[in-house]
């Protein structure tokens, strides 16, 4: 595509974004999205109007008007000189067509094999190559330009600064968004997109993507009124879920099976309340983009699914319990006296366990542990105390544990581990197996 001298001299490199590169994507639909980044100076434009209809989409204004590869995509209308995402597109596009010819319209792997290679026109340019009948794969492709986000407008910065902060992800002055030519909705304006910090924000917690992942398998396969839910839909009702509750604790992978019944539940909520923010820019509402009557269906489908998971949940634990009963093992003294692990933890709260006397002792080992080991069930991050000795403490709360799923708060890890089980089907076992405080 160098060949193109226009093209050679705006290409800086490429951006892999979409569902393949995210991890989000699912057996039957991979999506490569790519940004082919044009070099050009911010310095040689500036934000001009920004819209409230699309808060997304923004003017940029040419100050450099001399500058060279600036020039190569303005445009003037009126009386303003503009960023054209019209003259984006077709720079990239006469390269992408003049490639195409050069190769005869395929390509011939190193064992011989043949890719078609032909193109479409939408919302992006897209690529298909095509091996024999089934073997198709489509590559989104976007000419885009990067901007410093410690440039955009007052209020979308503070938004960021918001989101970086709850997230615990460091800002960098240098840190940049993607301004994206998408000239099928705006002639003259760019596509404002944060595809690397969406992607950071979703790392490190697999459950969260494995629940991305699932809702599209089951979107898919329901198919009917579901399968006009974007993927987009999906990927943001996740990023919400996540600003919410951004410890990796809560996404651990052990933790898959309820987070998705979340994740259906906040889509759920998404469709019968009819607001869904995009959360970089959260005056737009993505479901003012679906149909009522869809949202209504998908809402309904949605509603009946989970009360049928319940109802197994509910048959399960009417099953008659097998009286082998006292199995569970104090993690502490070894005592193999419980019938769950709920028990065992309660043996230890009440201080009669030899190798941690006394209900205060044991309320305070028990809270140092789940301050270090398991976070995500405390109300509040634990406060250090200063003990007069020349050593801090921590201080034990009046009701130091909440529930991740409900939020309801407990005095007690056994309390908190009851409900649990009683309310959302969870067990214990791994944590109380994980406790190595002594007296």
């Amino acid at each position: 595509m160098k060949e193109d001298s226009t093209f050679k001299t705006l290409f800086q490199e490429l951006q892999y974004n979409g569902s393949y590169y995210d991890k989000l994507a699912i057996a039957d639909g991979y999506d490569f999205d790519l940004n082919m980044i044009f070099g050009i100076s911010h310095s040689t434009f500036k934000i001009g109007d920004t819209f409230k209809d699309d808060p997304n989409f923004m003017k940029f204004v040419v100050s450099d008007r001399l500058d060279k590869k600036t020039k190569l995509i303005t445009e003037v209308i009126g009386h303003e000189w503009l960023l054209s995402a019209t003259k984006m597109r077709e720079v990239m596009k006469a390269s992408i067509d003049r490639a195409i010819t050069n190769l005869g319209q395929q390509v011939v792997l190193a064992n011989g094999s043949r890719i078609r290679v032909t193109r479409s026109e939408g919302l992006a340019v897209t690529l298909h190559l095509q091996q024999g009948v089934t073997n198709k794969v489509d590559v989104d492709l976007a000419p885009a330009i990067q901007f410093p986000i410690n440039k955009l407008p007052k209020g979308l910065k503070s938004n960021l600064e918001r989101i970086h902060k709850l997230m615990g992800i460091p800002l960098s002055l240098h840190e940049q968004c993607s301004l994206v030519a998408l000239p099928m909705k705006h002639t003259d304006r760019l596509h404002v997109d944060f595809p690397l910090l969406a992607r950071e924000m979703m790392s490190n917690r697999p459950s969260l993507r494995m629940t991305v992942r699932l809702l599209k398998q089951e979107r898919n396969e329901k198919g009917g009124p579901f399968k006009q839910v974007k993927s987009f839909f999906i990927k943001m009702v996740a990023l919400e879920a996540v600003l919410k509750n951004p410890s990796t604790d809560y996404w651990r992978e052990e933790h898959l099976a309820i987070r998705y019944r979340e994740m259906k539940n906040n889509l759920k909520q998404s469709l019968e309340n009819n607001r869904l923010p995009d959360i970089f820019f959260p005056v737009m509402n993505l479901m003012e983009r679906m149909s009522p009557q869809v949202k209504s269906d998908v809402a309904g489908y949605l509603e009946k699914a989970d009360k049928k998971a319940m109802n197994v949940v509910k048959a399960k634990k009417k099953q008659p319990v097998v009286q082998n009963s006292k199995k569970v093992p104090c993690p502490l003294c070894g005592k193999t006296k419980f019938k769950s692990s709920t028990g065992a933890v309660q043996h230890i709260e009440s201080g009669s366990c030899s190798q941690c006397k006394g209900r205060d002792v044991a309320r305070e080992n028990i809270y140092q542990f789940v301050s270090k080991q398991a976070t995500h069930l405390l109300t509040a991050r634990p406060q250090l105390t200063y003990s007069g000795s020349g050593a801090s403490c921590l201080t034990v709360p009046e009701k130091p544990y909440a529930c991740s799923h409900c939020e309801k708060t407990f005095v007690n890890v056994s309390s908190l581990m009851q409900h649990q089980a009683d309310k959302h089907g969870l067990s214990g076992g791994n944590m109380v197996q994980s406790l190595q405080f002594r007296n």
